[in-house]
């Protein structure tokens, strides 16, 4: 068995000049501030509430520490109410304060000498600057992704991101910012990484996806991370809809056919390109409707999508003799969510989701790309492969408490099973192996690709411990994630291309590519543990951001062989019986 572990510390420090306030949870937005009398002396003991329709349990309260400063941290995108009581001063109550995101709003107030039953109601905009953290955040509310013309996925949406370079193709996507790796992306889903798969390329496969419809916001953290990362590339966070206390729907539905697209093809290009790529149909019906089971004690969320896109890709008359397109194939695909909030108790909150997709395209490489070094590659109709995505689900449970108004407990599980295939078109015979001539760069017959089909289990764990006093905010928290894929090819005739090369004008057979299939191939990740410490700390106008983190990886594959193929004689399968294992791993 080769087995891989790993193992880091991560110390991280960041200092801040600042008005005076608090500092913030991580990951959730927060409101701050510090409350004063009228002479300007802080006020310790005073009793702060945030309301709001977001929260099922309808309002979460802090009380200022001796600084006069306070926080409640952990807070759902919305606009709330804040209040300030304490016996023998008036109530102030500030209203439409929006939260979006990580933002840490600053809140204060000034109390005066009176009666509880009279109340201040403060009147103003609502704070638009954060001033508690460094960190290079944006967020697409619900406004921002319902009229902007991006791609309505984690992934489309990052484009819209200052400084975040982008590159997504069929199931795969490429994220950097300020050239980090690409390797360092990671895609969450309420606060828990289980939208990629575990692969080996240091690409993201595109795993478990959100209704973009059913989502509240989404998040992008491009810079200054916390201790609770363990890397420093992009990171994509889809804040999910809970329901609410009224029954709410909405329907969307987007359709087009290749009559409403303009044609780019001139007279000059007619000789090279008969016809242009364009669209033959797509359409998208989006529905999501939420509300109360039992009013503030229990909400439900069902979102249901159905899409599908079918292209007429070009065929280079150049390279594709009869000229003209080729359809795409896009299969139709279905994109379930339920989603449970419950508030169990007044300090115990928990919330379960389902999401279920398929989809899958019939000829997904079809056609001519630009490569490196000014050439081109074309498949042809036969030889593209077909991708399917059969079975792709993921669930997640998450448990939270506000233990006491200054201690914040949540504990979270997910698993997530993305799947995919690589298959050979129908039409094609049972010995049926792709021809590539190297002269012309065309492969044709059949797809070197297929078949493979990929399984990928996933397991994650989060466990978080906050303390808030108002001066600090201290995290503590573990994660953890496990899990396997394995890949099983089988090469029709063990052989996967047969090349050729022009000689005299005719295409000649040059080299052959054997595999010895079917195989099954199976890689195990046993432990990817993180743990982190960090605080914010502030003085007068400073704070201070400080953690540490320690990181352990363990992998490993499991001893694996397979028996010789139609190409091993007899002889050397004998021989190759008695040839000691070579170990990859020093």
């Amino acid at each position: 068995m080769r087995r891989v572990t790993d193992a880091a510390i991560a110390w991280t420090c960041a200092a801040l000049l600042l008005v005076p306030a608090t500092a913030r949870a991580q990951q959730r937005a927060s409101i701050v501030g510090v409350v004063q009398d009228s002479s300007g002396a802080v006020m310790p003991g005073v009793t702060v509430e945030a309301a709001s329709p977001a929260l099922i349990e309808q309002v979460r309260s802090a009380v200022t520490d001796g600084a006069g400063r306070y926080s409640i941290i952990d807070l759902r995108p919305g606009t709330y109410t804040v209040t300030f009581t304490l016996p023998g001063f008036r109530t102030v109550k500030r209203e439409g304060i929006v939260l979006e995101g990580a933002f840490a709003a600053q809140v204060n107030a000034a109390l005066a000498v009176g009666t509880l039953e009279e109340t201040v109601t403060v009147t103003g905009a609502s704070p638009v600057v954060d001033t508690q953290s460094t960190q290079n955040q944006a967020v697409l509310n619900r406004q921002a992704l319902d009229v902007l013309p991006a791609a309505r996925t984690m992934q489309g949406g990052a484009s819209l991101v200052p400084g975040v370079s982008f590159y997504s193709q069929g199931f795969t996507s490429n994220m950097s910012i300020h050239g980090s790796l690409r390797e360092d992306q990671h895609i969450y889903f309420d606060g828990m990484n289980i939208g990629q798969n575990l692969t080996q390329n240091g690409q993201q496969g595109n795993g478990v996806g959100v209704n973009e419809l059913a989502q509240q916001e989404l998040v992008y953290d491009a810079g200054s991370q916390s201790a609770e990362n363990a890397l420093g590339g992009v990171r994509m966070d889809s804040i999910p809809k809970e329901g609410g206390n009224t029954f709410a729907g909405i329907l969307r539905v987007f359709g087009g056919t290749g009559s409403l697209q303009n044609d780019n093809i001139t007279g000059e290009l007619k000789p090279y390109i008969s016809a242009g790529s364009s669209i033959d149909y797509t359409y998208d019906v989006n529905a999501v409707v939420g509300g109360p089971i039992r009013r503030s004690r229990l909400w439900f969320l069902f979102a249901q999508r159905v899409s599908q896109t079918n292209n007429r890709i070009s065929l280079p008359t150049a390279y594709f003799p009869q000229g003209g397109t080729s359809e795409s194939g896009g299969q139709v695909a279905p994109h379930s969510t339920v989603r449970l909030t419950w508030q169990a108790s007044e300090r115990n909150k928990i919330v379960w989701a389902f999401y279920k997709s398929q989809g899958g395209t019939r000829r997904f490489d079809v056609g001519c790309t630009a490569t490196s070094f000014n050439s081109v590659s074309c498949i042809s109709p036969e030889a593209a492969y077909w991708l399917p995505t059969p079975l792709q689900y993921g669930s997640q449970i998450k448990w939270t408490s506000p233990i006491t108004s200054r201690l914040l407990l949540e504990i979270g599980q997910s698993l997530a099973v993305p799947t995919y295939k690589f298959n050979y078109q129908p039409e094609n015979g049972p010995l049926d192996i792709q021809h590539f001539n190297s002269s012309t760069s065309v492969r044709t017959v059949a797809s070197a690709t297929a078949p493979q089909d990929y399984f990928n289990q996933i397991w994650n764990t989060v466990a978080n411990v906050s303390y808030v006093t108002g001066s600090h905010n201290v995290k503590i928290g573990v994660n953890q994630q496990w899990g396997y894929e394995t890949t099983k090819v089988e090469r029709r005739g063990d052989i996967s291309v047969l090349t050729y090369v022009n000689q005299n004008g005719v295409a000649t057979p040059s080299t052959v590519s054997l595999t010895n299939s079917p195989f099954k191939r199976r890689e195990n990740l046993n432990a990817n543990l993180g743990w982190f410490a960090q605080d914010k700390w502030t003085l007068k106008q400073l704070t201070l951001t400080y953690g540490a983190r320690f990181d352990y990886f363990n992998a490993s594959i499991p001893e694996e062989s397979a028996a010789g193929g139609r190409f091993m004689s007899a002889a050397a399968q004998t021989a190759r019986a008695h040839i000691d294992p070579i170990s990859c791993v020093p």
